[in-house]
């Protein structure tokens, strides 16, 4: 029996990196996991994967900054797993630029993809989630969100907005035994986000994702790299039950970049 038997969820950015372990772990608990994306190349490799029969899997290419896409991403996700309990916020931009040298472009690009994009994918899940008899949302932010870096100022931003979204979401679905979460990863190995950065740095990549291991009730327990690995509170949001919490990462820089495996899954 797996944590998440007869579960449906729906995971964005599920091709590569954080979003495809996190596919592989929650298929391994027994979820049905929907994959999407924009290349479908790279779902379906995770699909075949995660199932060489298909069982308990599916892909679907889709653009999370488009309303239509994302509207169409969970009709056809019910049409193949026949319900949403759970949504992984976990695709996302990054660009480097000093804010004064940021072009337009680069503000709007990441403010949809890292903000937009994962409110408008909240917004059509809750209705699919309310016929479920509630559900869990997890939004993959940033320590970016909390701590401010050189040359990264519009995606710590938004992932800063991204965190405040989620806290709301949490305050306003609660009602409806919805959970809404948010998780705040340091540097993360095999994605292709912190490729320039680990590159930069010359700290040599392990090879190792990062993993989520999450209880139906909806708290995650990722693994993730940070410094000093004690630091990571929960922050119950004012007012709301325990059923309703805030995660948060509290790291340093530059951050050790150290393999997933040697921690241990925490379920808060």
């Amino acid at each position: 029996m797996g944590k998440l038997d007869g579960r449906a969820a729906v995971i964005t950015g599920g091709g590569t990196g954080i979003g495809k372990a996190i596919a592989r772990r929650f298929h391994e608990e027994g979820a049905f996991v929907v994959v999407c994306g924009r290349r479908m190349e790279k779902l379906n490799e995770t699909c075949a994967e995660l199932s060489t029969t298909g069982d308990r899997v599916a892909a679907v290419g889709v653009d999370v900054t488009d309303e239509e896409d994302i509207a169409r991403l969970f009709a056809e996700a019910v049409s193949r797993a026949g319900k949403v309990d759970i949504l992984v916020n976990n695709a996302g931009v990054m660009r480097f630029a000093k804010l004064h040298e940021t072009p337009q472009e680069q503000w709007d690009l990441m403010m949809r993809t890292n903000v937009w994009a994962p409110w408008r994918l909240m917004v059509h899940a809750l209705p699919y989630l309310r016929r479920s008899g509630g559900g869990s949302i997890i939004n993959v932010s940033s320590i970016a969100g909390i701590k401010a870096f050189s040359g990264s100022g519009v995606y710590c931003a938004s992932k800063a907005a991204l965190q405040t979204l989620s806290q709301v979401m949490a305050m306003e679905a609660a009602a409806d035994g919805i959970r809404v979460n948010c998780i705040l990863p340091a540097l993360v190995e095999d994605t292709e986000l912190s490729e320039p950065i680990l590159a930069r740095r010359m700290f040599p990549p392990s090879g190792i994702a990062c993993a989520l291991s999450i209880r139906w009730a909806g708290t995650a327990g990722p693994t993730i790299l940070r410094t000093p690995p004690s630091f990571w509170p929960r922050r119950i949001v004012p007012g709301l039950p325990e059923t309703c919490s805030m995660l948060t990462a509290v790291v340093t820089w530059p951050p050790t970049v150290r393999r997933s495996e040697d921690f241990s899954f925490e379920e808060i």
